[in-house]
């Protein structure tokens, strides 16, 4: 067969590493699931060997974490004058590297499983186990895992109560390379390739059943005394961070969050949220800054916000935090949560210690990375 021929073997890999990524945000293509995985674990019944089978995958993975991690490249874009060549170069190392991972599991599941039942197990296992494992080593890097593509709709989610999200991206993967078996099956073996895809399916049915059934429509807890603002205000990140449009930032936040709504009401809340870093300052070391916002707040009320903070010293420097603080009308402030995955090139500079000295250590807005928290957990 033509696919059969080496070169066109990647460029199949690369199509369906594409397609897994559009499963995810903000597409959510997930009908592609099924075209994505099938073709991989076809592609890895054709390799010449483990090795063969390992380029496969990571030529996937490379596809995979290009399309779905070219957001990353923005951070590059802030001072797009001096480093904007640089994205596609950073975007591509770092796709590559994670791309070990879908490798590693694309060449353990041709080396220790037979074609048929037991590759499409081993391969849905060792997916799952690779996953979890880019997720937990170093700092971590959950993001782009398969079981996000039950995020496409709110219901389908809520089993990941019961079962977590890597068990709903592994039955999501072995549902999704199923069909493969029934391409490579002999006569002999179709029976149970069909078995496989059936129990699969029953699988995805099921989960989506129990997610449905765990909040039924229109039957929430309401609580009438919480009423909550959203504060979105689209500051440029190139000026988000320059100390002399600090208090013109703050002014933006404070005005939306007190302007009257669509029917000319003024607002009344009980919780104000602000997003991600929204004070470029650290708001529980600016005095005047935080009783200005205190201040402004309707008595017993509650300002969530994301702002910088300043850890325990380690070795004689000062840990940075990226943190969800809470402050009071009466003016307390209470640290919520330390952000624990950070983002590469926009929250830390990876092998700040030999980048730096290429003067790339401008990249990130400060000369400080931030210093991931301790735990990852609900608040």
């Amino acid at each position: 067969m033509l696919i059969m021929i080496s070169g066109l073997r990647l460029v199949v890999a690369a199509l369906c590493g594409t397609a897994a990524a559009l499963t995810l945000a903000p597409l959510y293509l997930w009908p592609l699931m099924i075209p994505a995985y099938s073709g991989l674990l076809w592609l890895l019944n054709t390799a010449k060997g483990w090795w063969g089978a390992f380029l496969l995958g990571w030529v996937f993975g490379l596809a995979y974490f290009l399309v779905g991690l070219h957001w990353v490249g923005q951070a590059f874009l802030v001072d797009a004058e001096n480093f904007g060549w640089m994205m596609p170069f950073a975007v591509f190392a770092l796709s590559a590297g994670l791309a070990l991972f879908a490798a590693l599991a694309a060449g353990a599941t041709r080396r220790l499983s037979q074609p048929g039942l037991s590759r499409l197990f081993a391969f849905a296992l060792f997916w799952g186990l690779t996953e979890w494992l880019r997720g937990s080593i170093l700092t971590g890097f959950p993001w782009l895992l398969s079981g996000h593509v039950w995020a496409a709709a709110s219901h389908s989610l809520q089993a990941a109560a019961y079962l977590g999200a890597s068990s709903l991206g592994l039955f999501a993967v072995f549902a999704s390379a199923a069909p493969a078996t029934l391409l490579t099956a002999s006569s002999g073996r179709r029976r149970p390739a069909a078995l496989a895809n059936l129990v699969g399916f029953a699988a995805i049915g099921i989960i989506l059943i129990v997610s449905f059934g765990r909040v039924p429509e229109g039957n929430g807890v309401m609580h009438p005394d919480v009423r909550l603002r959203l504060i979105q205000a689209g500051i440029p990140q190139k000026d988000k961070w320059r100390p002399e449009l600090r208090d013109r930032h703050l002014a933006t936040y404070l005005r939306l969050s007190h302007s009257p709504n669509d029917q000319g009401q003024r607002p009344s809340f009980s919780h104000l949220i602000w997003p991600e870093t929204a004070t470029p300052f650290f708001l529980a070391r600016d005095q005047v800054r935080r009783d200005s916002v205190a201040g402004s707040l309707p008595k017993g009320a509650v300002l969530i916000t994301g702002t910088p903070r300043l850890g325990t010293a380690f070795q004689g420097q000062a840990q940075l935090r990226n943190a969800i603080v809470s402050l009071s009308s009466n003016g307390d402030i209470r640290p919520i949560y330390d952000k624990a995955h950070l983002v590469p090139f926009g929250e830390y500079l990876p092998l700040r210690s030999v980048l730096a000295t290429l003067g790339l250590n401008k990249l990130v807005d400060s000369a400080v990375d931030f210093t991931p928290g301790k735990d990852v957990r609900v608040v």
